[in-house]
């Protein structure tokens, strides 16, 4: 089955309340494992649930494989191989990347001695 726009906007919009304590859930990995093993309890397809929630919740590239590695040790393969599918077609997450800063124009230390006489020039 395959996961559609709408099962996505559904989640967003609002799940029910949960009757359990959630507070453990503190990592990605937990929270796809908890799903994974509800949707084995009612029987439905855990890797299309977890991608619903994935999905659901903006999960970074970097967080999906993080994840993916994770589950696969704990024996989640169906759903360790849906979010290696999921991470490899994920944007890269640009607020991590450094940031090039520009060469500064008039620095000593990047420009040829005859760069630094024609400054010294205009400077008089």
């Amino acid at each position: 089955m395959a996961v559609s726009a709408a099962d996505v906007a559904r989640v967003k919009a609002g799940m029910p309340a949960s009757s359990g304590d959630l507070s453990a859930l503190w990592s990605i990995s937990a929270v796809c494992a908890y799903v994974a093993q509800q949707a084995r309890e009612q029987g439905e397809d855990e890797a299309d649930n977890v991608e619903v929630v994935v999905r659901a919740a903006d999960v970074s590239g970097a967080d999906l494989r993080k994840a993916r590695r994770v589950l696969a040790r704990l024996g989640y393969t169906r759903v360790a191989a849906r979010l290696g599918e999921l991470a490899s077609k994920s944007r890269p997450n640009r607020s991590n990347k450094p940031v090039k800063r520009a060469r500064p124009i008039f620095a000593v230390g990047y420009q040829t001695a005859s760069a630094r006489i024609v400054i010294a020039r205009k400077r008089n």
